[in-house]
């Protein structure tokens, strides 16, 4: 499986600077995404990998062309009822090509960063997964407004299980915890998540989720992306989805 993509964003609204840490004002009004994309199997064997890139202009004039790239690549082995999965991936500062490439805690679409990833999971029947996943990021470069520095990292750790108690309901619970270690700071910030999910198949093209999470973070005077204020943030919140197939 294996994709190319271009994709030609154009706006009458001109943006006065793209970079402001550049000399001088950078304005655009395009944004130029193009990428590669290979999913890869040899026979228990997989193979990922990835790269974009995303270039401003203003017209066809070069507005923001370096530290725009993402790429990420990771390579799997899946047995009978086991697998496993290790990756790397790099997001360079000035990245910012439309859509989702992930996150880690309430950071959505970092960048300027890079790191490992790897996942596993475990199938003791055919009704019960358990499974993992981790990621560490660390600064790409020491800029001026990112997130994180060269010394400075990000932990996620994620653990579940997945059961199928009949043919009507669905459980499942899952752990995530996030720890941001930055350089100098004597109290490092947590995030942590407990989810319960209960779903129930109402026919075969109608099912209910029912979701609860209860979340527990503490930013430690620190500003976080994503959380609305630099202390702790912590309660509990219940959702239910309908999902139905036409």
């Amino acid at each position: 499986n294996v994709k190319l993509a271009y994709l030609f964003h154009d706006s009458d609204t001109l943006i006065p600077d793209v970079n402001p840490g550049l000399a001088g004002n950078q304005p655009a009004n395009r944004l130029n995404v193009f990428g590669a994309e290979a999913n890869l199997k040899f026979n228990n064997v997989h193979f990922y990998g990835a790269y974009s890139q995303s270039n401003f202009s203003e017209n066809t004039h070069n507005a923001l062309d370096d530290d725009n790239t993402a790429w990420s690549a990771a390579l799997g082995y899946h047995g009978s009822n086991w697998g496993v999965k290790a990756g790397y991936r790099t997001v360079e500062n000035n990245f910012a090509a439309a859509g989702d490439w992930g996150r880690i805690g309430t950071w959505y679409n970092p960048t300027n960063v890079r790191g490992w990833n790897v996942g596993v999971h475990f199938n003791p029947s055919q009704d019960f997964t358990i499974w993992g996943k981790g990621e560490q990021l660390e600064g790409d470069q020491n800029i001026a407004g990112a997130v994180l520095g060269k010394d400075d990292d990000v932990t996620s750790i994620k653990i579940g299980l997945d059961y199928k108690l009949n043919n009507y309901v669905n459980l499942g619970l899952s752990y995530e915890n996030v720890d941001w270690n930055f350089s100098g700071v004597a109290n490092d910030p947590f995030q942590r998540w407990y989810t319960l999910n209960v779903g129930y198949n109402v026919s075969t093209n109608t099912s209910l989720m029912f979701t609860y999470m209860f979340s527990d973070a503490d930013g430690k005077a620190i500003f976080l992306p994503g959380m609305p204020g630099a202390g702790k943030f912590r309660g509990g919140l219940f959702g239910t989805q309908l999902k139905i197939k036409f």
